[in-house]
């Protein structure tokens, strides 16, 4: 079973969130970032009892959360107020609330219709999860992961959508769990890294989850070739 969601109406600023034609399944989620207020994150967790349809979608942002259900291919509209709160239709339900998650998100700029390498690492015994989304493309990218020695957290290529250049349309959190409790909380993250030498570049992200102040608990890089 797929879904989508589509952004119809936004009025809550710039905004890095999937295509609207992107269809989900289970275990893929799409993580839309409103640059003024926060993150939406709309994860497809299967099958679920209680609800008015067979399929559920957890629907969380800052201390919200709620579900949405669907049957067969089903799609939900999402509206983005100037107030910082939204609302999302579909399959006879609607959500209401407020956008949140904080603003610490890195935003940073890929190049339009190319194909971008994305390599993560981690250093740490806490488990990290790193989350992307590029705009206008499919469903956000996550990796979980823990370990010391640039463990290989992400290794996977990616073919950017068109439009513009030289401007942000992807975005990144990075988090951490520390007490066991399976509780993720963003860690702190350093500004965007931006490489360019001969035709390559690199937009590079790390992050401190608090233990040792190291900065590199986990890191990701995105790379791409390109003649000047």
């Amino acid at each position: 079973m797929t879904w989508s969601v589509n952004v119809i109406n936004n009025t809550g600023g710039p905004v890095i969130s999937p295509a609207n034609s992107t269809l989900y399944v289970q275990g893929t989620q799409a993580v839309i970032f409103v640059q003024r207020f926060g993150y939406i994150t709309l994860l497809d967790i299967g099958h679920q009892n209680g609800g008015p349809h067979y399929w559920c979608v957890s629907v969380t942002t800052g201390g919200y959360n709620n579900r949405w259900w669907y049957d067969g291919q089903g799609a939900c509209d999402l509206v983005l107020n100037p107030d910082g709160t939204f609302n999302l239709s579909g399959q006879g339900q609607t959500l209401h609330g407020v956008i949140g998650g904080g603003t610490d998100a890195r935003f940073f700029d890929l190049p339009p219709s190319h194909r971008v390498y994305i390599t993560g690492v981690t250093n740490a015994l806490w488990n990290q999860r790193v989350t992307l989304t590029v705009n206008g493309g499919g469903p956000s990218m996550q990796w979980v992961g823990a370990g010391e020695g640039n463990r290989e957290l992400a290794h996977q290529t990616i073919d950017t959508p068109p439009g513009p250049a030289g401007q942000n349309n992807a975005a990144v959190i990075m988090e951490h769990a520390n007490n066991g409790s399976g509780a993720w909380v963003m860690s702190n993250m350093s500004g965007v890294g931006k490489y360019g030498l001969l035709g390559y570049n690199m937009r590079m992200v790390v992050s401190e989850d608090g233990a040792d102040q190291d900065y590199n608990d986990s890191g990701l890089a995105c790379q791409w070739w390109m003649l000047p």
